[in-house]
């Protein structure tokens, strides 16, 4: 398959797939709160938030000493809200209807929080752009195994 611009082109399956995942049924997006409850429902909810926010902060330059300031704050929540989620499904029962998607949003979770892990504790000299670029995509695949639209 030709390359083009450092990405593969996509091909009629990936396409179908994208238009199924499109056209699924409204239920789908609120099957994390009917599954793991209000609480998981709500860090779902918030967490297209939570990453621009601790991209914002990332994106501060990179400086020769650490700020005065905390550091982190809002990539260490991001980290610390996906632990959360995380901890919730555990304590979950998953009926047999659901487990299809539950297996598919805790595989995304898994990366994300590792990738969230990696955000959070790069220090104040330490680049973050790869961080971001393999945080952010984590992020987009735990929103849409939830259901949640993608920003």
């Amino acid at each position: 398959m030709p390359l083009r611009f450092g990405r593969q082109q996509q091909d009629a399956t990936t396409t179908r797939a994208a238009a199924k995942q499109a056209a699924r049924p409204a239920e789908a997006a609120g099957w994390v709160r009917r599954v793991y409850g209000e609480r998981a429902s709500a860090l779902i909810t918030e967490l297209a938030r939570m990453m621009r926010a601790a991209e914002t902060e990332a994106n501060v330059p990179r400086t020769e000493e650490p700020s005065e300031e905390p550091a982190g704050t809002d990539r260490q929540t991001l980290h610390d809200d996906l632990l959360e989620l995380r901890n919730l499904m555990i304590a979950v029962d998953v009926s047999e209807d659901d487990h299809d998607r539950d297996l598919r949003l805790r595989a995304a979770l898994s990366e994300a929080i590792g990738a969230a892990s990696s955000l959070a504790s790069a220090s104040h000299n330490q680049p973050t752009a790869a961080y971001l670029r393999v945080a952010k995509p984590a992020i987009d695949r735990v929103l849409g195994a939830a259901g949640e639209p993608i920003a």
